[in-house]
Formats: C-alpha cells, structure tokens, sequence
C-alpha cells in the first residue's frame, strides 16, 4: 500500500477519528467510502470499513498503532486482497495474508495474482458434479462414509476423541497424492503450529503446505479475517487447476470473534450473536467451498456440543 499522503493526494477526501471502540474506529468526514474498502490513518495504521451510519463510518482496525482521537483518514479506493505466487507455498501467513515465515516455494513458477477476501462464488454453470472420491488415509472412513472432491465435510466431536489426528490423516494422504493442502488456523497456540510444521516437514511435505493462521495473541480482526484469507489462497490454486484440501481449525472460536465483533458494533443480541452463526453471519464462507471445485474437503474440528447448541437455537421459527 501506499503512505497516507499519497491516498490523501489522489482522492482529495479527509475525515477524521471521532470514537475508539477496542477494534472498531469510529470515522467521520469520508462519505464516499464502501463496505470492504480499505482506510488509511495518519499514523500509518490501516482499516477496513465494516459499517455505514448515517454521519460515520465504523471502521475495523486490521495493522499499525490504534489511531488516537482527532487522528486523519482518507479513502485508499482499494478492497482487501491477498497476494499469492509460487512462494507462499510452504509459507506461513498470518491472518491478513502478510508473510510471516517464508517457505520453499514452488519449482514451478506459477503468476502472482491478488485475490479479494471475500470474492464471489463461481454461477452454479460453472460448478461440477461432485463424482470423484477423496482418500482420506483413514480405511473405515473410506469405505463406510467415503468423501466426494467438491464436498464440505464438517468434523465433529468431543475433545481428545480424534479429530487433529483424522484431519492431519486425510492432509497428509492428500500431499503424498500430489495434492495442495491450505490450513486456515484460527487463534491458535504457537505451540500447536509448531507441532503442525514439525510433522509435515519431517514428512518432506512442507512445500505442499500453506499454512495461514492468527495466533491467539492476534487482533480480533485477524482472528476475523483468518478463514477468509485461507480461502482466497485455496481459491488461488483452484484456478490453476490443482487438487486443494482446505481446513479450517476451528470454526467454534470464529464464531466467538463474529460475537465479540457484533457486539462492538451494538448489533441486537439475535441469532447472529451466538454459536448458531454456523448458519448465519459465515455462510458465505460456507458456500464458499461449494464453487471450489478443486478443493475436496473443507474441515472444521469443532465440540459436539457447541455444534448441537448451534443446531437447536439457529433452528427456523
């Protein structure tokens, strides 16, 4: 991105922050900005506009210092992307999609493209007959419940009952087959991606790999953000035409930051404020999947019982 004169030069529009609400900043004097376009500080932070009042603008904080009150903000008329080449294979990415940890990369050079975050599902004209299987590596599963490329699967259950151990099972079948795995971690341990990253690389299959996690010290944006960035990057290597398996680890804690968002920005205490926002708020994200017709699997670990709270109140009237 450019620096906050350049935007401010180019668009000629300055507003100013008028309120902090922890990861909200309240805006006042861009009336030209849009949902998702990114906003550019004084102070050399970044935002992204989330809502539209009638004299503000509520902006989320995303990188940089929070701005104080009375700091400048202008337009930058640029929505959020992701950069992705051949190198972010083998990478690790934080929510926002910026490099953390680079990786081997690619011996094949595939085009850089910048992809949006929340990019659109291909028409249904477009989409494929779900007829392949995927080879989980698990036998029972593969011949009592098998799973179709192209299908969502949501994995369930209890905690210590299996499913880290399933879901690092069917990645890494997935990789010995030639196949791209994306790992979309959400407020994760540091511990927990290191173990991930010990046990692919002492596979051979890091290159495989492109993991892109918030870690729980992570802004509440990046949390936000996180399953979202994974997906553009899956999405990236589905229209080269490569097999992709995509896990998101775990859904129950994106749930919790869409609550905390919500409730910052004083939305009415309905279903979009609970766990049931599995069937609300992120199913965009969940159709998501549904169009990417080269990604097999998309893999939630998430506690039965958070599940069954979200079947029963998200349940139609």
């Amino acid at each position: 991105m450019y620096s906050f004169a350049t935007y401010l030069k180019k668009n000629k529009q300055v507003g100013a922050v008028t309120g902090i609400n922890n990861a909200y900043v309240m805006v006042e004097g861009i009336p030209e900005v849009k949902v998702n376009e990114l906003v550019s500080f004084e102070n050399r932070a970044i935002g992204l506009a989330a809502q539209l009042l009638p004299e503000t603008v509520r902006v989320m904080h995303l990188s940089g210092p929070v701005p104080a009150l009375g700091t400048q903000a202008t337009l930058t008329r640029e929505l959020m992307t992701v950069k992705v080449d051949s190198q972010v294979l083998g990478a690790l990415l934080d929510g926002l999609g910026r490099v953390v940890q680079s990786g081997g990369g690619s011996e094949e050079q595939l085009p850089a493209a910048s992809l949006p975050i929340d990019g659109r599902p291909l028409p249904l004209n477009r989409r494929r007959m779900v007829t392949q299987a995927l080879e989980t590596g698990v036998a029972i599963v593969d011949i009592l419940v098998p799973l179709a490329r192209g299908q969502r699967e949501l994995v369930i259950g209890d905690r210590k009952t299996g499913k880290t151990e399933f879901v690092r099972q069917t990645m890494l079948s997935h990789m010995f087959n030639g196949g791209i795995c994306v790992y979309g971690g959400i407020a994760r341990r540091a511990a927990d991606v290191n173990t991930l990253t010990t046990y692919f690389q002492s596979k051979g299959l890091l290159n495989h790999l492109v993991r892109v996690v918030s870690m729980a010290t992570d802004t509440t944006a990046a949390c936000y953000l996180a399953p979202y960035t994974a997906m553009a990057v899956a999405e990236y290597f589905r229209d080269l035409g490569r097999e992709v398996v995509i896990v998101l680890d775990d859904m129950t804690l994106h749930a919790k930051y869409c609550r905390e968002l919500a409730l910052l920005a004083r939305q009415p205490p309905d279903v979009t404020l609970i766990l049931g926002i599995f069937f609300t708020r992120i199913r965009g994200l969940w159709n998501e999947p549904a169009c990417l017709i080269k990604v097999p699997l998309l893999v939630c670990p998430l506690p039965i019982r958070s599940w069954v709270i979200c079947r029963v109140i998200s349940r139609p009237t």
